[in-house]
């Protein structure tokens, strides 16, 4: 299956039709072949924070979208004490910038990220 913009996708990514243990998984290949791949949607992850400088997600970050409301600023960078994860994840479940040979890939990865 091809992209349109070129791209092929991995068949072995786990969110693809029939890649998860079972066959349950998001099935998006079929959402991105018809070009749904987050252009133009902003979304916000209200969680424990977002690192903002993740590889996974740097190119998509956006400052507009985001605010610290746990020390209420505009920095969503989580406190650095090893448990502050899971904000992060959520954001690269969803937004992680495609085809950059660093990890997987978000469900919208060209949409726009905040926390």
């Amino acid at each position: 299956m091809q992209l349109k913009s070129s791209h092929t996708i991995n068949r072995s990514l786990c969110f693809q039709n029939g890649g998860a243990k079972d066959g349950l998984d998001m099935n998006v290949a079929p959402a991105w072949s018809k070009g749904y791949t987050g252009k133009g949607v902003v979304v916000s992850i209200l969680d424990d924070g977002i690192q903002t400088n993740h590889p996974d997600l740097q190119e998509n970050y956006d400052p507009q979208a985001s605010i610290d409301i746990n020390g209420n600023d505009d920095d969503p960078m989580p406190q650095d004490n090893g448990d502050n994860k899971h904000g992060t994840r959520c954001a690269g479940e969803v937004a992680a910038v495609a085809y950059n040979q660093i990890c997987g890939i978000g469900v919208a990865f060209n949409a726009s990220i905040g926390g």
